[in-house]
């Protein structure tokens, strides 16, 4: 089998797909643009789902892209050697085109065709749906595959939690197919299997077949049109193609490692520490790249708690000069010329990661001293509560080869455990709390009642003196100090549970979210200042850009397309900003000529005429609208039109708007770019004579 880069890989399966008449889409940037219900986009099909629901596409019914993801679940595992904040998702998508036969055969084709991946058959596992009682045994999808050449026993029919997949509890919904890629020792037996040996088959890919929708009462209809969604994450089909059992030893990230050795040096490095600084930092890049700023809401939270994380990993191996920069700089290399996201704001990345890091730095110490006081005066100097199993499991006797529950306590190499106890007790359990004099002194005392060959019963009963010494303390911190270390030092509350972590005390996190959550409020309150529709106040230019806004969506359609739909705006009193359905750059032509249907609309002196109707009969009108299902049964239709009956805009609203177009100024498109994938933004201000 051939050994591929992540860059060789990724630009195999867009020549692939090409190759099969698939239409290439950039991704989507990372910030959802139109879906408040997540922060980042955390799969392929996530910025789809309008298409995958039967809007049709611009490029047409088959596409394929690389996909940026961020999941925000498994920050906490980041660090072993399967999870990762950031990755890639390799996707193609039939929309109401090819289904499961061509679906399946193009899979197989591209993972063991040698002009491709070129995958030994022998070490492939397939799963398929077993049936139930709303959706039958996929025997289709086990035909194929068995035409393919995978033999019967490598065909695993697995129930509805393993093999079926829906967008939520009602919607499109359908089964799926999974290959999976032996990872256990030396070659995969001829009678092993997925559900045989699963701990000895890796996922690498899943193929899901669109073919129901299901209704509010539960049951299954068939859909219309038939829709394909795949998923192959990047960095797992690049760590199983190079056999290695870490998506930390492939080539998208050993080069940042070996830089972190280079920089933290030999003797400090951390393997751990070092995956979680790659990882976050590689986020982060990303992150910043598609718009999130470091802040205390919503993405800027997230951002901020990965850069800073990132440096405290960073000073546990004894590392306090900047470093994000320099682990940026690797990934700006890595993917300046695969993102042109990256490619246009190299400065902003820097500029960011600097300057935060710098805003960290300086408090970092000084909060690290007040966690420190914190635990103190939170344990009434006394050390850290614990249960008397956990100070038993704690010791670890038998690692110790010390059976506490062995009657035979005594043995010829007592002194040796003796002096082997003693240095678990300080080393695993006491080396990170405040210790004070007299339980040092209990431990003593233990020390030498098992140097004197005494009585089970009596060492029993001086282990349970440590433990109750151990048990009048408290062993959590307020929820009013994390908020303190959050609030003046900078703490992220993660954060704050990991040291705590660390001092075997856990912290009232209840207590710290509800403070937490009026705090984030506030901050939106104050930065964001929205109403409703995108405007940012109800202010007389706010009000204007708002009107010339309906105009210009309409000028839009008529110079593009009906086609054009809006995808999210926001205005300001200084300008407008606003997105829309369209897949190419306009032109200077079509520019002009948005223009000037708005500045001629303005010009004729047009009035707002509001009317209230169905949603039914607004939507049979032809009534433009965006984001219909938001709306009530009863709607607003906002009409702009001139005395002789000419309508410039007629479009669904909330308001508010000009009630005539008398001084509202010249139109002017200042910027027009990608936003995402078949989105596109205009940048507009209504410039005053």
């Amino acid at each position: 089998m051939q050994r591929f880069t992540s860059a060789q890989l990724r630009q195999k399966y867009l020549d692939f797909f090409r190759s099969k008449e698939h239409a290439i889409i950039p991704s989507a940037p990372l910030i959802p643009e139109n879906d408040p219900s997540v922060l980042f986009n955390t799969a392929g099909m996530q910025p789809l789902v309008p298409y995958l629901l039967g809007e049709r596409h611009p490029l047409g019914k088959r596409i394929a892209d690389v996909q940026k993801c961020v999941r925000t679940g498994d920050i906490d595992d980041v660090g072993d050697n399967t999870h990762l904040t950031f990755f890639e998702m390799l996707g193609n998508w039939s929309l109401g085109d090819y289904f499961k036969e061509d679906s399946i055969k193009w899979s197989y084709e591209l993972l063991t065709d040698p002009k491709w991946f070129g995958i030994d058959p022998t070490w492939l596992c397939v799963t398929v749906f077993e049936g139930n009682e709303d959706a039958p045994r996929d025997e289709f999808s086990a035909r194929i595959w068995s035409s393919l050449g995978i033999p019967e026993n490598r065909i695993c029919y697995m129930p509805k939690e393993d093999n079926w997949w829906a967008a939520g509890p009602t919607g499109p919904c359908g089964p799926d197919t999974e290959i999976f890629y032996w990872v256990g020792e030396g070659n995969p037996p001829a009678d092993s299997n997925v559900a045989k040996e699963p701990k000895k088959w890796m996922e690498i890919w899943n193929n899901v077949f669109m073919e129901y929708n299901r209704l509010s009462d539960g049951t299954l209809e068939n859909l219309p049109a038939q829709n394909v969604d795949t998923g192959m994450g990047l960095e797992r089909i690049t760590a199983t193609l190079a056999g290695v059992k870490s998506l930390y030893e492939t080539d998208a990230f050993v080069p940042v490692l070996t830089l972190i050795k280079e920089t933290v040096g030999e003797d400090n490095y951390n393997e751990r520490s070092a995956r979680i600084i790659a990882d976050h930092l590689r986020a982060a890049v990303h992150m910043i790249a598609d718009g999130a700023v470091p802040k205390n809401v919503d993405q800027g939270y997230v951002l901020r708690r990965l850069i800073r994380r990132a440096i405290r990993e960073a000073y546990k191996m004894g590392y306090e000069s900047p470093i994000t920069v320099i682990i940026a700089q690797k990934y700006i290399e890595q993917f300046i010329t695969v993102y042109e996201s990256v490619a246009k704001n190299v400065e902003k990345i820097q500029a960011e990661l600097s300057r935060e890091e710098e805003r960290f730095a300086k408090t970092l110490k000084n909060g690290l001293k007040e966690f420190d006081l914190i635990v103190w005066l939170n344990t009434d100097s006394l050390g850290i509560k614990k249960t008397k199993e956990d100070f038993i499991h704690a010791l670890n006797f038998q690692s110790l080869n010390f059976n506490y529950a062995n009657e035979n306590l005594i043995s010829d190499n007592s002194n040796t455990i003796t002096l082997n106890l003693q240095s678990e007790i300080r080393n695993v359990y006491f080396k990170q709390f405040y210790t004070l004099w007299w339980i040092t002194a209990e431990i003593e005392k233990l020390n030498e009642l098992l140097q004197a060959f005494v009585s089970r019963e009596i060492i029993q009963n001086q282990v349970g003196n440590i433990v109750w010494l151990l048990n009048q303390t408290e062993n959590s911190i307020s929820w009013q100090a994390a908020f303190r270390l959050f609030d003046t030092f900078g703490f992220p509350i993660e954060m704050t549970e990991e040291l705590v972590k660390e001092r075997w005390m856990t912290v009232d996190r209840r207590g710290f979210e509800e403070k937490f959550r009026a705090h984030q409020e506030l901050s939106r309150t104050a930065s964001a200042g929205m109403f409703k529709g995108g405007l940012a106040d109800g202010g007389e230019e706010t009000t204007a850009l708002h009107s010339a806004t309906h105009i210009m969506l309409a000028g839009l359609r008529k110079v593009l397309g009906d086609h054009v739909h809006q995808a999210g705006s926001n205005i300001t009193p200084e300008r407008l900003r606003f997105d829309f359905t369209h897949s190419a750059k306009m032109n200077s032509e079509e520019i002009k000529a948005v223009e000037d249907y708005v500045n001629s609309a303005i010009a004729s002196g047009f009035d707002t005429a509001i009317t209230e109707e169905s949603k039914d009969q607004a939507r049979e009108r032809g009534v433009e609208g965006s984001f219909w299902e938001k709306y009530p049964d009863i709607v607003k239709v906002y009409t702009m039109k001139w005395n002789d009956g000419t309508i410039y805009s007629q479009e669904l609203c909330g308001g508010p708007h000009v009630p005539s177009s008398h001084n509202m100024g010249t139109f002017k498109i200042i910027k027009e770019e990608a936003s995402s994938a078949w989105v596109r933004r205009i940048k507009a201000v209504l410039e005053k004579i």
